[in-house]
């Protein structure tokens, strides 16, 4: 918006298209799921991690997490 205002959650529409499959998203689940476009590239790239979602009062703050791949050691 240009007023600089956030937009109300329940008006917030995004469409997932997996494959053949589409899915309507609306309210906090499309807020994740920008937020979550919005650092694709971070998450492709990165061979091992975690992404946490924690949403409350209309927002969603994503945590990006790398880590390293468990070490198996065998007796």
């Amino acid at each position: 918006m240009s007023d600089g205002l956030r937009p109300k959650l329940s008006r917030l529409v995004a469409t997932l298209t997996v494959a053949s499959e589409r899915f309507e998203l609306t309210g906090r689940a499309a807020l994740v799921l920008a937020r979550l476009a919005a650092h694709a590239e971070w998450i492709n790239e990165t061979p091992t991690g975690r992404v946490i979602a924690n949403f409350a009062h209309g927002q969603v703050k994503l945590e990006l997490i790398e880590a390293l791949p468990a070490i198996r050691v065998e007796e």
